[in-house]
Order: structure tokens, then C-alpha cells, then sequence
């Protein structure tokens, strides 16, 4: 089920099976309540009772609850009071947008990004069309999210293919794009070396990643990865005496300090781990045959010493 809309005036959109899109309303800020339409219930996993949830946002954890409001199976989510200060902060003058809320004012509504991380476990973040007033860096870990959130990546290669251009960098946030492009090819052959697939969920991976040259790899880059960082500012590429270089944007130079370098490279570090977890994991299929065959043991062994 992906690109989908649900709820009153389409107000929810399930982009994949991880990760869903609410439009803000008054409520959500002024009562911190939101209602969840019957079709997204198994998202939220709601199964007719009251239920803690944990939202993790801008780095901390909030718990909140979901619960049923009726017998007929409608449920709300209700955020923790600390959250709904959070949203109210970013969004002080909800009351008056809302007030005279109509179709001129669609495009600056501020929405929800919900990232499914575990059962219990989302990450959210809070998009506001009409701020412009967010430094470079706070755009930048924005646009990362928080702990294991992949909310902005498409596959593996984007999130490997930055890491590798934090860990080369010299004092002047520049990285020989060869370098950065051996640095991700040989993260992908040990997968492969190790029996693991380069990442199924990509719509491209690196041909014959063993052998291919690092020229191959770099076009491989410019043509997916690069684009993610490069296309919202943050990452250019330039020339210097014919020397290729992926370097940061000046304006978040400026910003960024070597811990903040060396915080990203492990939340980048995080989200790799996890995303792999994912893709790495026994399947459906394979959980089933396993509890299949220790169910079939179980009693193989109860009729044999009975």
C-alpha cells in the first residue's frame, strides 16, 4: 500500500509502509490530539486498547498514547504535553491560521512527517512551507532526522555515500570525489563478499561492485546519491588544478564545528546499522519455516521420549 490518502479532506497520505504525511489542524496544537483514520490503524499497530507509544523528536523521546474513542474502532493518538509545547514553539501563531484557514493558505500548512522506527517506536518532524528563517545547519540536521529515521533517504547508497565524504574531508571540508567513491564501493564488496545483497530496495545498485572502476562508481554517485545533499544546498562539487572535489556548502562551513562533523558520522553510522537490521532480517517466510520446523521438533521429541 504506498501513495495513498486517507481521512477527512485526504488530510493523511501513507507514502510507503514505514512512513505516513498528516496535515496539521487546530487540534493538533491547541488539544495535542490527533485522530487516525481506520485505515492507518494497523500503521500505528492500534488493536482496541489503550496503548503507550514513544515518539522520538529533535533527538529526545516523548511517550504518548493512542486509544480507542469508540466501540466502532476509531482511535485518537494524544501527544505528551512536553511534545505539544515542542509543536506550539515552532508554531506559536496557530490559533490565528487556523482561524481563517481556506484554500489560499493550503501551501503554508504546517504537516506531519511520522516515521515508523519499531511496533511502539515513530520518529516525527514537523514541516513548516513558510519558514525560511532555519540556519544552514539546523536545515541540515533537520533534513537528517533524528536517531534511526530515514525519513529523506530513498536507499543505503545515499547514507553511505555521505559518510564517506564526512570521513575524507581535510580542514577544509573538501573530499577527492575518488576517494569518497572508493570508499563506497568497498563498504558495498564487503557486503557482497559477505554474502549479502548490495541493497534490494534501491532501484540501482553498483555493476559487478568488485571489479568496477572508480570512475563507474562516481557516475553511480552524481546520478543518485550526490543529487540528495547536493539539490537542497549542501554539498557542491568544484575543480581545483583538475582535481575533482565534493566540499561543503561555505555558509554551513561556517556553522558546522569537528564535533558536529563527528556527531553526524555516527548518526549516519546509526541509520546504516538500521537500515540494514531491516533489510537483513529474516523474512516472513523464513520466520515461518523456522517456527514450522521447531514446532514439528517439539513434538518429534515429546513422542519419542513418551
Amino acid at each position: 500500500m504506498t501513495d495513498k490518502l486517507f481521512g477527512l479532506e485526504d488530510s493523511w497520505k501513507m507514502e510507503n509502509d514505514y512512513e505516513v504525511i498528516c496535515m496539521s489542524d487546530v487540534n493538533m496544537f491547541r488539544d495535542g490530539v490527533v485522530r487516525i483514520p481506520d485505515q492507518l490503524i494497523d500503521f500505528f499497530g492500534a488493536d482496541c486498547r489503550e496503548k503507550r507509544v514513544m515518539f522520538l523528536f529533535e533527538g529526545r523521546e516523548y511517550p504518548s498514547y493512542l486509544e480507542s474513542e469508540s466501540m466502532d474502532g476509531n482511535f485518537k493518538l494524544t501527544w505528551s504535553k512536553a511534545l505539544s509545547s515542542k509543536f506550539i514553539g515552532l508554531f506559536p501563531d496557530y490559533e490565528n491560521f487556523f482561524a481563517d484557514f481556506d484554500e489560499s493558505k493550503k501551501e503554508e500548512q504546517p504537516y506531519f512527517v511520522i516515521e515508523k522506527l519499531e511496533e511502539t517506536e515513530f520518529a516525527i518532524k514537523v514541516i513548516l512551507p513558510m519558514d525560511a528563517a532555519l540556519t544552514v545547519k539546523q536545515s541540515l540536521f533537520d533534513f537528517l532526522g533524528p536517531g534511526k529515521s530515514l525519513i529523506s533517504f530513498h536507499n543505503s547508497y545515499e547514507l553511505v555515500f555521505f559518510k564517506n565524504y564526512l570521513q575524507q574531508v581535510d580542514n577544509r571540508w573538501k573530499s577527492d570525489v575518488f576517494m569518497v567513491s572508493a570508499g563506497v564501493q568497498k563498504y558495498y564488496k564487503a557486503r557482497v563478499q559477505a554474502g549479502k545483497e548490495q541493497d534490494r530496495n534501491a532501484e540501482k545498485i553498483i555493476d559487478n561492485v568488485g571489479t568496477a572502476g572508480l570512475d563507474e562508481v562516481l557516475d553511480f554517485l552524481m546520478d543518485g546519491p550526490y543529487p540528495v545533499f547536493s539539490e537542497p544546498g549542501f554539498i557542491s562539487m568544484e575543480n581545483i588544478d583538475d582535481h575533482f572535489y565534493f566540499t561543503m556548502d561555505n555558509t554551513l562551513i561556517d556553522e558546522l564545528s569537528t564535533d558536529d562533523r563527528q556527531l553526524i558520522i555516527e548518526l549516519l553510522d546509526e541509520k546504516i546499522n538500521y537500515y540494514f537490521d531491516r533489510l537483513d532480517g529474516p523474512g516472513l517466510q523464513e520466520n515461518l519455516t523456522q517456527m514450522i520446523d521447531q514446532y514439528a521438533d517439539f513434538f518429534t521429541k515429546d513422542f519419542r521420549y513418551s
